[in-house]
Order: structure tokens, then sequence, then C-alpha cells
């Protein structure tokens, strides 16, 4: 999956991609029980969702 870097021209379906993507880990994580690695990967996504909104 490419990162697009140039400002927020993101469609729609774009960010439905993406949180598709980032339910599907939250979700495997949660079957594994690893709550350590869920918070990170909440955390890290969020930083970076953040970010690309505030472009």
């Amino acid at each position: 999956m490419s990162m697009q870097q140039e400002g927020s021209n993101w469609t729609v379906k774009e960010y439905t991609e993406l949180l598709g993507l980032i339910t599907e880990n939250v979700i495997s994580l949660l079957e594994m029980n690893n709550v350590i690695a869920l918070g990170h990967l909440l955390n890290t996504q969020g930083l970076w969702l953040h970010h690309q909104m505030a472009v």
C-alpha cells in the first residue's frame, strides 16, 4: 500500500481502505490478546492519521 505525501488529496475510498486495514489489525491483535501491541498500533496509527488530516 503506497502512502501519498502530496497533501491531503485523499478520497473517501482511500480513507475507508485505510480504516479497514487498521480495523483488521486491531481485531487480529485482540484475538491474540496482545494488548501491548494493540496500544502501540493505535498510538502510531492515530498519530499518523492525525498528521495526514492536519496537512
